[in-house]
């Protein structure tokens, strides 16, 4: 079962799945849902709302509006994406603005299930932009981490829990 916890009062159930390219984290983390849902359910489907990270905000209120979102989980699936996507329009921002602008994210959705990339590994790329981007996720992905009530790593489509 997962339980609500306050972090800046701020009440939060708010999980991060974290892995490499291609293995299996959407598919692990609904599989997550569908136990947790038999297990501690009322045997109705739940109700959540998967959007990708590239579009964030145009993906919610184009499935759900006019829906009252309420204490319906949010799936935020590739949100390392969603940081590109602020790195392009925003070259300019830094972490204190990136990390604003992820704040709002969680305060909106604090029943969020964030999936991110890790994107870290591998040859450091000759490219600045490439370059910070890394950096971000990385950086934005400790934030998410200290935030979140859990973590786990995919790999191979198995989880390995962190927090």
């Amino acid at each position: 079962m997962h339980i609500t916890w306050i972090s800046d009062g701020i009440v939060t159930k708010m999980k991060l799945y974290i892995g490499g390219y291609a293995q299996g984290k959407l598919d692990y983390v609904l599989q997550k849902f569908r136990e947790e849902k038999e297990e501690y359910g009322d045997g109705q489907p739940e109700k959540f709302v998967i959007v990708d990270g590239e579009n964030i905000v145009e993906d919610i209120v184009e499935k759900h509006e006019g829906e009252e979102m309420g204490e319906r989980p949010v799936i935020i699936n590739h949100f390392h994406k969603y940081i590109r996507k602020e790195l392009i329009l925003h070259p300019d921002w830094g972490m204190k603005e990136m990390e604003k602008k992820v704040n709002h994210i969680c305060l909106q959705y604090p029943n969020c299930t964030i999936i991110c990339d890790e994107v870290g590994n591998g040859i450091v790329p000759i490219d600045a932009f490439e370059r910070k981007y890394r950096e971000m996720v990385g950086r934005i992905c400790c934030v998410l981490a200290q935030r979140s009530k859990s973590v786990e790593r995919i790999h191979c489509g198995l989880g390995m829990r962190l927090k």
